[in-house]
């Protein structure tokens, strides 16, 4: 957080429904993307949708990302981008019905990020992500 208490950058991880593995989930994340504009969309001051594609992080965990930009506000009303990545990573495990969603978001209060590109690669978030290692353990 900037010293006015608004973020630079974000780290979320949360979960949705999932077949265990990034294949058996390939027809689900067209959606999985559609529902998340949609949210936010409502959150995100002039929200774009930028990209959706097939990604590998972490050294070999497939994941499906989608990218995004929006604006939004500091606490004294000073106007901010704000660039984000969405990864839909399944648990890579046959049965397992959840997979991770890891959601970064980073504003241009950081001096290193300058678009939806740069966020989970420059930053804090990158050494998150890098070292963003799911448990293998049923």
């Amino acid at each position: 957080k900037a010293e006015s208490g608004t973020p630079i950058e974000q780290f979320l991880v949360s979960y949705y429904d999932s077949k265990g593995t990034f294949s058996g989930d390939l027809e689900r994340f067209p959606k999985l993307v559609e529902d998340s504009n949609k949210i936010l969309g409502k959150k995100l001051p002039n929200y774009h949708f930028i990209s959706e594609s097939e990604k590998t992080v972490n050294n070999g965990w497939r994941a499906y990302e989608m990218k995004f930009e929006g604006e939004g506000e500091t606490q004294k009303g000073e106007k901010i981008k704000m660039w984000g990545r969405r990864l839909f990573i399944p648990a890579a495990r046959p049965g397992v019905k959840s997979g991770f969603v890891i959601t970064m978001v980073a504003t241009s209060l950081s001096p290193v990020v300058k678009s939806a590109d740069d966020v989970g690669i420059k930053g804090d978030l990158g050494s998150i992500l890098e070292t963003f290692e799911p448990s293998t353990k049923d």
